[in-house]
């Protein structure tokens, strides 16, 4: 991407104080999982900041999730959205509508999912999991070696949603190139100005 992609910018405003004050209006308390040392831009003062392990150095998402969950279940917390900070169309809507799903006491994840030429692509970086259930599991997959984030998901044998059913189905759109980036950026651009003049 050529730059960390918390210090991309949306709208003027680096994407991790983008994607978090998005998720402050939906959630009581947002943490960021970084590593240790990296620099941040300055966040909300209601976002909490911690780190992996040094241990666990750049190994992806779901030591990063270990790292949240474990937090939260300390905290007692019941439920946990899990964002990444390049989700340039993340909306207070699509975090109420993942936390919807979870109503059902017997459901402890869900995720959505999109189907293209018969497969099945799951995008774990926009689902949410109950935390009891999700922390064990996650350590688990760590201790058995697996680094994949959606393994979480299928080991909680999550609730899949269909990426149309999504308040907005762009929340699944992956950003890994600074063209793709640009492109998605200027189309959330428009789409906030066309909702404006509307």
């Amino acid at each position: 991407m050529g730059t960390p992609k918390a210090w991309l910018e949306i709208d003027g405003c680096p994407a991790l104080r983008h994607v978090t004050d998005i998720a402050l209006t939906a959630c009581p308390s947002v943490l960021v999982v970084a590593t240790p040392g990296q620099r941040l831009p300055e966040l909300d003062p209601r976002v909490r900041r911690v780190d992996d392990p040094e241990s666990r150095r750049l190994q992806g998402p779901l030591s990063a999730m270990a790292v949240g969950l474990e937090l939260l279940a300390s905290q007692d917390a019941e439920l946990a959205y899990v964002g990444a900070c390049d989700s340039v169309f993340l909306s207070a809507e699509h975090i109420e509508h993942m936390f919807g799903a979870l109503e059902s006491p017997s459901c402890s994840a869900a995720i959505p999912e999109s189907r293209s030429r018969g497969a099945t692509f799951l995008h774990p970086m926009c689902g949410a999991v109950r935390v009891r259930e999700a922390y064990p599991a996650v350590v688990g997959l760590l201790r058995s070696g697996d680094r994949a984030a959606r393994a979480l998901y299928q080991r909680l044998e999550a609730r899949t949603i269909a990426v149309s059913e999504l308040p907005d189905p762009r929340i699944v759109r992956s950003c890994n190139t600074p063209e793709t980036w640009e492109a998605a950026v200027a189309e959330r651009a428009v789409g906030r100005s066309a909702h404006v003049d509307g």
